[in-house]
């Protein structure tokens, strides 16, 4: 049997190497690939959740102005300080008083 040296200096198990090296070099560009995709998709569902809690807003707030419009132009009583709850939101109406008459 030959020694360790004299073994690796014929190539007998330097077969592998390079498949090995490109195999590492591979597995390490698909997991920085893998990284940046995770990474965007957090972004994208950050700024979809942003936009949702927008929308809800917008519409609390729109419920509460068309409540106090309905409630006025059908001479119903409304009251300074009205909450309207909605969307886990909540949208409070403030009705000024009329100076002068």
């Amino acid at each position: 049997m030959t020694p360790y040296w004299v073994r690796t200096t014929c190539g007998e198990y330097e077969k592998g190497q390079a498949a090995l090296i490109a195999s590492i070099f591979f597995m390490l560009i698909s997991l920085a690939i893998l990284g940046s995709v995770g990474v965007l998709g957090i972004s994208h569902l950050e700024r979809a959740r942003e936009l949702l809690y927008a929308r809800q807003s917008l519409a609390t707030a729109e419920s509460g102005l068309d409540d106090a419009i309905y409630r006025i132009a059908n001479a119903k009583a409304i009251t300074d300080g009205e909450t309207i709850y909605l969307n886990k939101a909540s949208a409070v109406v403030a009705v000024p008083g009329i100076s002068g008459g």
